[in-house]
């Protein structure tokens, strides 16, 4: 009886049956295998992908509205830069009108005063009296006070008299009546200085003064003179 070939009790044509379906069972398992895992990295791919264009989809998105958002501001900075560059504008040209005006109106009121001191009577207020009568006490003795028929030259030239008697000074007057041409203003005959100028200044008193050649202190008090 003719003995087959065996290994371990197993026939060689069955071992090798059982060796070639263990390969193709490997092999197919390998190439499953590889398939699932070329898939799956397929679909990690493709997920990683989508992620990454969702990520610069957004990124994008947010920089799209960042840039409106910064536009808008300075849009509105800048209009709050103009309205407020108006506004400075507006006030500093509402502080030159302000300050025009008030310029305009204390000229106005220079010439209001000037004007009434034109129109108004001569005459000596309290301190200026007090001033003139000081600055003659003891100094001089005598004057002769000439005025004119004007009534206003007359009541100026009392206020001076009465000054400087009041200082002890002998007032001669000396009505002049008309003169012509008219004298205007107050005409001092005297040394200057003296104490008679210097006090009729110191009064406020504008003044006239004609060469001195001795004798009589004088004063002429003519007719104001005109404002215009």
């Amino acid at each position: 009886m003719k003995r087959s070939d065996s290994m371990f009790g197993i026939s060689i044509e069955t071992a090798n049956s059982v060796a070639n379906w263990t390969y193709l069972i490997a092999g197919a398992s390998a190439v499953v295998f590889t398939a699932v895992t070329v898939a799956a990295s397929w679909v990690m791919w493709q997920t990683s992908t989508e992620i990454s264009n969702a990520k610069d989809r957004e990124l994008a998105k947010f920089q799209f509205e960042a840039k409106e958002r910064t536009a808008t501001l300075e849009k509105q900075a800048s209009e709050a830069d103009e309205r407020s560059a108006q506004l400075k504008k507006s006030s500093d040209q509402l502080k030159l009108e302000a300050v025009a005006l008030q310029e305009r109106l204390e000229a106005e009121r220079a010439s209001r005063l000037k004007l009434q001191a034109a129109l108004s009577s001569r005459h000596l207020s309290p301190e200026d009296s007090d001033k003139l009568a000081t600055a003659v006490a003891g100094k001089i003795q005598q004057v002769v006070l000439s005025f004119t028929s004007d009534a206003e030259s007359l009541a100026f030239a009392q206020d001076i008299a009465n000054a400087l008697s009041r200082a002890g000074v002998n007032v001669i007057p000396n009505p002049s009546g008309m003169i012509v041409p008219k004298p205007y203003g107050v005409i001092v005959t005297a040394p200057d200085p003296s104490p008679l100028t210097t006090g009729l200044r110191s009064a406020a008193v504008g003044i006239k003064v004609m060469p001195y050649r001795g004798g009589e202190l004088s004063i002429l008090v003519g007719e104001k003179p005109p404002p215009f």
